[in-house]
């Protein structure tokens, strides 16, 4: 996914620890497409 965001001129902004407990409710069924939808616009930036 992070490839894919720099590829496209954009970087997570978030901590580690954040990244980390994203990506375990995802994989844990805690949080949907949608809501991933809506933490990746909350913790992403444009970068150079």
């Amino acid at each position: 996914m992070r490839t894919l965001l720099i590829a496209n001129g954009m970087d997570l902004s978030s901590g580690d620890d954040e990244k980390y407990a994203a990506m375990m409710k995802v994989a844990s069924g805690q949080m949907d497409e949608a809501e991933l939808a809506d933490w990746l616009r909350a913790n992403t930036q444009q970068i150079a």
